[in-house]
């Protein structure tokens, strides 16, 4: 019976975390674990649920996190500007990329969001690294890719023709939907379609300009025809841009220096590259409509190879801006200060992200605190706080940006680096969430019960169990002590006032105001440690 117990608070904690959303939004406002997202963030995307309807548009981010800050993310999560949210339960594998695309072109339905990557199911619905999100539900497309997906884009291949634009996918897949479609495909509302006999590694970048799709990746050849790492795709034929490069494209963005102003718009492209042809350009480089020119003197980085992630341009006073992201030690001129936080590999401090202004490069922030720790992979423009001035966003695979720690994800406010969440919330993992329906004595507000790994919610000690009363957390006694893999409760529910909390767990404590029972799980092995947990707060 203690088992069958066990499975049905598993099972219950489950469903209140799908039924309680709406009011853990209203009632959690400090991160878990360092405010952000638990491991790398490698997209970033706006995304408006009702198009021009009330609700207001987000920021979703996808990566390699199986948990947001407040627990309630599987790679994949909305930013409201307080706090992350959920996105249908998310997916159950890895995101690379993110995109909006119109399924039903100029008819009534808003863009859905489109999610790309290394899963096979998202929000429960079979989906074979790609699917779509419509702001409530999941949708495959077909029968999807059988590999990972990287990158996505929107594409009219005929321009001012009939055909309505379509959304085209490039990875490491061999087959799209039911077809041969080596590393690229093209969905065009019903099936996938071939681009030719496609390219011979994986894609990791795509832009549109100047009426064609511009990809970049790691292969050498498309359509059979040699373009080391960048290729042109006309609507029907591929195309070389001059010698390519001699390493992996893997960012590419569209850059117009003076905005409309007589400088044309060019293609910029990044990535892990010294040269172009006998022309060095360092990572990073623009086209000039017959070959590749260096932005300044590139950049410059703690392995061999230059390595830019991101690119993304921004329009700031009629002029405009090009952000990079990746690892830098130098950007330009611009070197990692010392004394600015470490990259582990080399020990080398870096840039995360550095900006280009046309001429020159610069360091978002100045001193120590224009660095972070790790790489930079994904950037963004949002309104978090509606006072109509977005600001930058930049995900990675970092711990520290600026003077801040936060987890993978912060924001640039174009003069200081702040992460995402107020104060520390909880020092690690967050496994359960469950709403009370009885209101604590101390406040009006039904209680939220989190369980974990964590020691701690914000300053205050609290042993793998908390309690969110509206404006702070508080701990149970003195909690529980878990031992099933790094040490958590694994569910909570609420029976009446009674909180159950589910795990392989040690005995806890009792304080004055808090009672705690724990019940041996006599069916289980007694070096397990099983226990469910009873606490009248």
């Amino acid at each position: 019976m203690q088992r069958s117990r066990r499975t049905l608070l598993w099972t219950c904690a489950s469903s209140l975390v799908a039924s309680i959303t709406a009011g853990a939004q209203s009632l959690v406002s400090t991160g878990f674990e360092s405010p952000g997202l638990s491991d790398a963030v490698t997209a970033l995307a706006t995304f408006d649920p009702d198009g021009t309807g009330s609700a207001p548009a987000v920021l979703v981010a996808g990566g390699a996190f199986p948990a947001s800050a407040q627990g309630l993310a599987n790679y994949l999560a909305a930013w409201n500007g307080s706090f992350w949210t959920s996105l249908g339960g998310g997916t159950d594998g890895r995101i690379s990329a993110l995109t909006t695309f119109d399924t039903d072109g100029a008819g009534p339905l808003p863009a859905s969001l489109v999610v790309a990557g290394a899963f096979t199911s998202a929000g429960g619905v079979g989906a074979n690294r790609i699917a779509l999100w419509n702001g409530s539900t999941f949708a495959a497309l077909g029968q999807g890719l059988d590999d990972w997906a990287s990158t996505v884009a929107v594409f009219d291949d005929d321009g001012a023709g009939p055909n309505a634009p379509a959304l085209y996918v490039g990875g490491d897949f061999e087959h799209a939907g039911t077809i041969s479609a080596l590393g690229i495909a093209r969905w065009n509302g019903t099936n996938f379609e071939a681009l030719g006999s496609g390219i011979d590694g994986p894609a990791a970048a795509m832009v549109v300009f100047d009426g064609a799709l511009y990809v970049g990746g790691f292969f050498t050849t498309a359509g059979g025809t040699t373009v080391n790492g960048i290729a042109r795709w006309t609507g029907s034929a591929w195309q070389a841009l001059a010698a390519g490069f001699d390493g992996a494209v893997q960012a590419l963005a569209v850059y117009d220096p003076d905005g409309a102003g007589p400088i044309a718009a060019a293609l910029v492209a990044g990535g892990a590259f010294q040269l172009s042809g006998s022309t060095t350009v360092n990572g990073i480089a623009r086209w000039t409509g017959s070959n590749w020119a260096a932005l300044g003197t590139g950049i410059t980085t703690p392995s061999a190879y230059p390595s830019i992630r991101a690119l993304l341009t921004v329009t700031e006073g009629g002029a405009t801006k090009l952000y990079a992201a990746g690892l830098a030690r130098t950007a330009g001129s611009v070197t990692a200060p010392s004394g600015s936080v470490p990259e582990t590999p080399g020990g080398q401090a870096v840039l995360t992200v550095a900006s280009w202004d046309g001429s020159t490069w610069a360091t978002l922030g100045s001193g120590a605190t224009c660095a972070a720790n790790e790489s930079g992979r994904a950037l963004a423009m949002f309104d978090d706080d509606g006072d109509g001035t977005a600001s930058l966003f930049v995900g990675g695979h970092f711990t520290v940006a600026g003077a801040n720690s936060t987890a993978g994800v912060a924001r640039w406010s174009g003069t200081a680096w702040t992460r995402l969440g107020a104060g520390e919330g909880l020092g690690a993992s967050v496994h359960a969430l469950a709403l009370g329906s009885t209101p604590l004595p101390s406040t009006s507000a039904s209680p939220i019960a989190a369980g974990g790994a964590f020691a701690a919610a914000g300053t205050t000690p609290a042993n793998r169990v908390a309690l969110w009363d509206g404006a702070a957390w508080q701990p149970l006694g003195s909690g529980v002590a878990g031992t099933i893999l790094d040490g958590d409760a694994r569910a909570v529910a609420w029976l009446g006032a009674e909180l159950y909390v589910g795990g392989k767990l040690a005995v806890g404590g009792a304080a004055t105001s808090t009672a705690v029972t724990l019940t041996p799980a006599a069916s289980t092995p007694p070096s397990e440690d099983t226990y469910v947990a009873s606490v009248t707060p």
